[in-house]
């Protein structure tokens, strides 16, 4: 189409009416007579089309390829373009790439200063938790050193009690001892530095056969009917009293028991801590112990008829 329009267009320029006309410098001349117009044929040479066809076709060519010029030069500068903005897409990604790597290295060292962290914290956590339990272990020591200390000085100042003897009597000390019984009495001592107070003592007689196994004490006594007393620092006396019929004796010490006689006493120091024991000691008959119960009670007033050994 762009041919065949240049094509007709040339051909409009160099033919008016059919022929081209020569353009002349001189003045115009008069004009002619009017004369009856005479149609005329024209005709044109093959040569003449010829050349002007390839005339056409050189020009179509030119325009062609000024138009496929500046269509190379767009597509040129386009590829430019492109090529252009791919290498602005390829850098882009590039540092997209570096920042995504700076980004992960980042976030790499930052795990690791957490994990680190967490390590220290947690050994900060123990290295307390041992301290602490070194402190605990601290107080408990010198609380135990403490409690110590007050037992040792509690020890060294409460109230003590001992036996320092027994006695048996034909006569009771406060003169109602039935006939024909003995009256059995263990003295205390109290050799601590204070006093013992609330003091209560039973005695008690035991007649235990002499391969029986322990001696049956009472592990809970019953202190009911004893008076309390306070025994001071270094005073003694008579704790317990307790009164057997002489033919109960003798029928035991015949059947080969022993005769155990026993003190249970149970007292508050001046800390106010409770204190219990048992004394405990064997009596021996004299050897004539049968021939003296015979006698009347006014010749062996006096007359020690047991010896003693502490059991306990």
């Amino acid at each position: 189409m762009l041919k065949l329009a240049t094509a007709f267009g040339l051909l409009f320029c160099f033919l008016d009416d059919g022929f081209p006309q020569s353009v002349s410098k001189d003045p115009p001349a008069p004009p002619a007579p009017a004369i009856p117009a005479v149609k005329q044929e024209v005709s044109i040479e093959p040569s003449a089309l010829t050349s002007l066809q390839d005339a056409i076709n050189r020009i179509a060519g030119a325009l062609e390829a000024n138009n496929n010029q500046r269509r190379s030069v767009e597509e040129a500068d386009q590829s430019r373009r492109e090529l252009a903005a791919q290498e602005s897409m390829a850098l882009w990604a590039f540092w997209m790439f570096v920042a995504a790597a700076a980004s992960a290295v980042l976030t790499l060292v930052g795990l690791l200063l957490i994990w680190r962290t967490v390590v220290y914290t947690k050994a900060a956590a123990a290295s307390a938790e041992g301290a602490v339990h070194e402190a605990r272990k601290g107080t408990a020591a010198a609380e135990a050193a403490v409690a110590e200390t007050r037992r040792i000085g509690e020890a060294q100042v409460r109230a003590y009690l001992s036996c320092y003897g027994m006695r048996t009597s034909v006569d009771d000390l406060d003169g109602d001892l039935p006939p024909d019984f003995l009256q059995f009495q263990i003295f205390l001592k109290n050799t601590g530095l204070s006093p013992a107070l609330r003091l209560r003592c039973r005695g008690d007689v035991i007649f235990h056969p002499p391969n029986a196994g322990d001696i049956p004490y009472e592990h809970a006594p019953d202190f009911a009917n004893c008076d309390p007393m306070t025994m001071n620092a270094g005073g003694e006396g008579a704790a317990s009293n307790r009164n057997i019929a002489v033919t109960d004796i003798l029928t035991q010490l015949r059947s080969g028991n022993r005769l155990i006689v026993v003190c249970y006493y149970d007292f508050f120091d001046v800390f106010d801590q409770r204190h219990s024991g048992i004394i405990a000691l064997q009596a021996f008959p004299h050897n004539n112990f049968e021939q003296l119960m015979a006698l009347p009670r006014r010749e062996i007033r006096g007359v020690e008829l047991f010896q003693m050994r502490f059991i306990s």
